[in-house]
């Protein structure tokens, strides 16, 4: 995380729209002027995943301290938040504090817990005064070399590797309050082949059967057939070195994600990214980006190549660059908070800035003297484009109803401010629903340790029936749950692998222990099958006869199931045994803007358009009918790097 120094630096936006320290102290001595009772008091109030407790220290006449002592919010997000409403709640001597864009739970959470312990010294919170007003209406220009449209993973990935190619400077303009957008709330995993790690993976009869299916098939088109030949040089030379590790290599990853998308992909941009995607491993580590020493595969992924973050969460990505950025070039980057673009600036057919405004009625101009970088993410929160380009017989129902696991501001801005100036847009009717999200929340928040990777848990519906292949394609998995009870199922594991470990030291994705978990009613446990049936309103017997089945499978070496399942690596045999609810949600929008193999935006006659650049799930083009779990941070960072070099380049 950053120091308070280096904070400071990136949030001075915030400084300059506050009116004047002595209108604060006017504030504070009016708030003060009914007397408290000087001490220190607790007050908590609940969070999105858990308790937030704050301490709140008093004078005789003011606030003079708020410290959040204990939180289970998501890391990044949390943080920002628990960094910056305490220190404005005692500069104003108000709760009534404007919440962090993008933090709305937490920010709720301080703000009421603050209330809490203020009541608890007897104070009367409807007497505190409003917080000053800010500055509205002003006219704010800035320039650098590079203006990068989007502090999320693709944003950060181009502001870095544009200031490593030699930027200037570099202004990061973000919608929100906090970096991060998507990549803070993505389960932490990047897909990449990696020689190291297959050395450690045994070649199963699955992954096999994989690689020769894909080999056999009749090629479409002669760029596919090209790839084909160079998959099969890969594997003859895998077979010939006698290697007991899992095969793979760039070209095999490439044929995968084609295959994976229903073969729709602009096959270049496809080898693009996988042929790049390791030295963008390599670079993520030189940034400081910490890895677990083994690859899985990810829910969706397909093929055991997926590298899980140490913390398990794609915040960590943001918290690299963050720390990066502001040990190398504090001096040489800007970031605008809570600025939403709104209008490329095209000069004589170039794009040479963009226009946005913040929630003041504040007005910008970012001017760039070598390019643009569109990183806006997509639009799976944006329920009327998703409608209106998304729906169809696939997907019959993306109204409201459906949750996203992306945060508020994937509302499409990018793509609506391209195809203003004439940006040609691709596959955007492709959208992916990911099936293991939050029934509360939509979001991918509350998901177990095993629950990531598909070797160690099956999946049961209502009545406690297996009812697909858990290492199957995220749509076919989704469009199997939309079939079950209540459109709902369960990630079932057991305690095996866990050994010594206790409900109250093992976490969730998002760092909560399974014992908050359980209590809040997320998570359910039994020390028997029949016991965690019973719990969830399950048949016990279907579920016993669902686990037996699975654990025969493990046990005769199966090369593939009843319902297609190929991956067979350990069973569920010691309990206690977990099952976590889980629902499909909007995921990720695999249309956007077109641009070719150097992340250059394409219009709609073909023709580059100068000056912008596109990288992320802005993009469109990339993954095609479905995106395989883990390629999203594959693309942001190679697709964000490509951009920024690219743009220093030309």
């Amino acid at each position: 995380m950053f120091c308070k120094k280096e904070r400071g630096i990136i949030m001075k936006k915030w400084s300059s729209l506050v009116l004047s320290a002595a209108l604060m102290l006017s504030v504070g001595a009016t708030a003060g002027a009914q007397g408290y009772t000087a001490g220190t008091y607790q007050g908590s109030a609940y969070g999105r995943n858990g308790s937030v407790t704050v301490e709140v220290t008093l004078t005789e006449d003011a606030i003079a301290d708020v410290q959040v002592v204990s939180s289970s919010e998501t890391e990044n997000i949390g943080t920002v938040v628990q960094e910056r409403m305490p220190k404005e709640i005692v500069e104003t001597q108000s709760i009534d504090v404007d919440n962090v864009s993008g933090a709305t739970f937490t920010s709720n959470a301080i703000k009421n817990a603050v209330k809490n312990a203020l009541t608890e010294a007897g104070v009367d919170v409807g007497t505190l005064a409003a917080a000053p007003e800010k500055a509205k209406d002003q006219q704010i220009a800035d320039e650098a070399s590079v203006v990068v449209v989007g502090g999320g993973g693709a944003g950060l990935a181009a502001a870095v590797s544009a200031l490593q190619s030699g930027a200037e400077r570099v202004i990061i303009v973000e919608k929100t309050d906090i970096l991060g957008g998507d990549t803070n709330v993505n389960g932490g995993i990047y897909n990449t082949p990696d020689e190291q790690m297959q050395a450690k993976t045994a070649m199963t009869d699955g992954a096999k059967t994989l690689v020769e299916a894909a080999l056999a098939e009749e090629p479409v088109s002669e760029e596919h057939k090209a790839l084909q030949d160079e998959v099969r040089a890969d594997y003859d030379a895998y077979l010939a070195s006698g290697s007991t590790g899992i095969f793979d290599s760039s070209a095999w990853y490439a044929l995968q994600t084609w295959n994976g998308g229903d073969k729709v992909a602009n096959l270049s941009l496809v080898k693009t990214m996988c042929y790049n995607a390791f030295a963008g491993y390599e670079w993520l580590e030189s940034l400081g980006a910490t890895f677990k020493d083994t690859v899985s595969q990810g829910p969706g992924s397909l093929y055991p190549r997926t590298h899980d973050t140490e913390s398990g969460i794609g915040a960590a990505f943001i918290t690299t660059y963050e720390n990066y950025l502001a040990a190398n070039y504090a001096d040489q980057y800007q970031i605008y908070y809570g600025v939403s673009a709104n209008e490329l600036i095209v000069d004589n057919g170039v794009c040479v800035g963009v226009k946005g405004e913040d929630a003041e009625n504040n007005v910008y101009t970012f001017t760039a003297k070598n390019g643009v970088v569109l990183a806006t993410g997509g639009f799976a929160g944006n329920v009327e484009m998703r409608v209106e380009y998304c729906q169809s017989e696939k997907w019959p129902n993306l109204g409201k109803e459906v949750g996203t696991t992306g945060v508020d501001s994937d509302t499409g801005d990018g793509i609506l401010m391209a195809k203003a100036i004439g940006a040609n847009l691709v596959d955007m009717d492709q959208i992916q629903l990911l099936h293991t999200c939050s029934p509360k929340f939509g979001t991918t928040e509350d998901n177990s340790a095993k629950a990531k990777g598909v070797s160690s848990v099956l999946f049961v519906n209502k009545e406690g029936n297996r009812f697909v292949a858990e290492d199957e394609r995220r749509d076919t998995i989704c469009l199997a749950v939309l079939e079950q009870t209540d459109a709902l199922f369960y990630t079932l594991e057991s305690w095996d692998g866990y050994g010594d470990a206790t409900l109250d030291t093992l976490v969730t994705n998002n760092n909560v222990t399974y014992a908050d978990e359980i209590a809040r009613g997320n998570m359910f446990i039994g020390d028997t099958l029949e016991e965690l049936a019973e719990k969830i309103g399950a048949d016990p017997e279907n579920l016993v006869n669902a686990v037996a089945s699975y654990n025969a499978n493990v046990d005769a070496g199966a090369i593939e199931d009843e319902f297609g399942r190929k991956t067979f690596v350990e069973k569920l045999e010691n309990g206690p045994f977990i099952a976590v609810p889980r629902k499909p949600s909007a995921h990720h929008t695999m249309g956007g803007v077109q641009i070719d193999e150097g992340a250059h935006v394409i219009d709609t006659d073909g023709n580059v358009i100068a000056g912008l650049y596109a990288a992320g799930e802005v993009t469109g083009g990339i993954h095609g009918g479905n995106r395989l779990g883990g390629n999203a941070i594959s693309e942001v960072i190679t697709t964000g790097r490509n951009a920024a070099t690219n743009l220093l380049a030309e």
